[in-house]
């Protein structure tokens, strides 16, 4: 069997259907010259059908025996069996443009002393929140590179670079992100990285998603790849661009000093934000009161803050922050103080727990002016922990927030949430037409 210009690696954990829009920008490229090697670390749901679903015989299954809790292990598997001249990545969210792997072949050809190529890259925040970082867009003149960070996604290497430098290291062997340290390592032994010179990669970043884990769901890679096919795409590119340039944005996010930090310490980070990491549950037996840092992570919260005369921490960038709450029982009574800004977004507010909607009462606090008190009842999960929503979008259809490219400027501050049991008779539960 011929070798194949490009082996694209791919690795997933527990994506499901969802990785199928990744895959369709994978077989929608220009270049046909490329085996998919679709790499699960050890997934555990529907991935493995939904990938052989893709009927193509240039994509390839293999999932892990073990579990390496991170890309390392799935990289490194995809590379024994890559059969490629050129190697790239993709994140498992992540799309590309049909031209993507043409530019990078391109540069290559054109760059044959650089052992990376490397495409532009928009980073998507939450839809809304006005957040797009570009990256990968560099001239010989930004060297030294070691300041900047590529995402897997738009990167590729000759096949003999992992020779060279060696494997993907394992997490706990590291202080950086295992990506950012492959990347730091080669440019450490001298190997040069070429730009392509224009935006291919499309990076849903699952890390900027505060528990996108808990909730898979590819509705803003759907929209992505159906608005790549549309004549106007080119101009939003330019538009996300030029924003970034306009609001420091471009060429970041920058690699920062890992010597502070433990090794696998980030990663570990990176997979709470995600919710894949998360406290074990305190059983609600009575009344308990959450602080208002608890359980906050990703782009949804900004740093602790005074505001209206007391503690609490604002949300934002992303207008449609969660909560965690590490509390398992049955139904159970909320109460939270909040404040907004401006004070008319609490009318676009809407509420759901466990992503189903729930009704709720705004109340003014008395003695705090600005405050408000929000009550609510809701079911808990029985055996894990429950996540609250505070949608301030309005009900905002997907596309016009992703379309948008500033952010909603809307924002609530989180103060304390008391929980308490709410004990209902099975019958009248029953005949509220609610479980038991």
């Amino acid at each position: 069997m011929t070798a194949p210009a490009f082996s694209v690696i791919l690795s997933t954990y527990n994506r499901g259907r969802h990785i199928v829009p990744t895959i369709a920008s994978v077989l929608r490229q220009d270049l046909a010259d490329f085996e998919l090697l679709v790499i699960g670390d050890a997934c555990t749901d529907d991935t493995e059908a939904a990938v052989q679903g893709c009927a193509d015989p240039r994509v390839t299954w293999y999932n892990l025996p073990q579990r390496a809790g991170s890309q390392s292990g799935p990289n490194n598997a995809g590379l024994a069996r890559a059969r490629g001249r050129y190697i790239a990545y993709l994140g498992h969210d992540d799309l590309w443009a049909p031209d993507h792997l043409t530019a990078l072949g391109a540069c290559f050809a054109a760059e044959p002393d650089a052992a990376f190529a490397v495409s532009g890259a928009i980073f998507y925040g939450p839809p809304a929140s006005g957040e797009h970082h570009v990256t990968g867009l560099f001239t010989a003149a930004d060297a030294p590179l070691e300041r900047f960070f590529f995402p897997p996604s738009s990167i590729a290497h000759r096949r003999d670079v992992a020779a060279r430098i060696g494997p993907w290291r394992h997490q706990d062997e590291v202080r950086s992100h295992v990506d950012e340290e492959f990347m730091l390592r080669a440019m450490a032994a001298g190997l040069r990285f070429a730009s392509t010179g224009r935006i291919t990669v499309h990076k849903i970043a699952g890390g900027y998603r505060y528990l996108s884990y808990l909730y898979p769901d590819s509705a803003e890679q759907d929209l992505l790849l159906r608005m790549m096919a549309e004549p106007g795409f080119a101009d939003f590119t330019a538009k996300v661009v030029r924003r970034a340039r306009a609001i420091g944005k471009f060429m970041s996010p920058r690699s920062a000093d890992f010597s502070a930090f433990a090794p696998g310490q980030l990663t570990r980070k990176n997979r709470a934000a995600k919710g894949l990491e998360r406290p074990s549950p305190q059983p609600l037996l009575g009344r308990m009161t959450l602080p208002p840092f608890h359980g906050i992570g990703g782009r949804d919260w900004r740093a602790m803050e005074k505001t209206f005369g007391r503690r609490g921490r604002w949300s934002g960038p992303s207008p449609r922050p969660k909560l965690l709450l590490a509390v398992s029982g049955g139904w159970a009574k909320l109460r939270i103080k909040l404040s907004a800004e401006p004070a008319t977004a609490l009318d676009a507010l809407r509420l759901s727990i466990n992503g189903a909607p729930v009704r709720f009462t705004l109340t003014p606090e008395r003695k705090l002016p600005g405050w408000h008190i929000l009550r609510c009842t809701a079911r808990l999960k029985p055996d894990d922990c429950s996540v609250i929503e505070f949608d301030l979008t309005g009900g905002l259809p997907l596309e016009r927030l992703v379309r948008e490219v500033g952010g909603l400027d809307r924002r609530i501050a989180l103060g304390k949430t008391t929980l308490r049991p709410l004990r209902w008779p099975g019958r009248l539960l029953a005949a509220m037409g609610l479980p038991c």
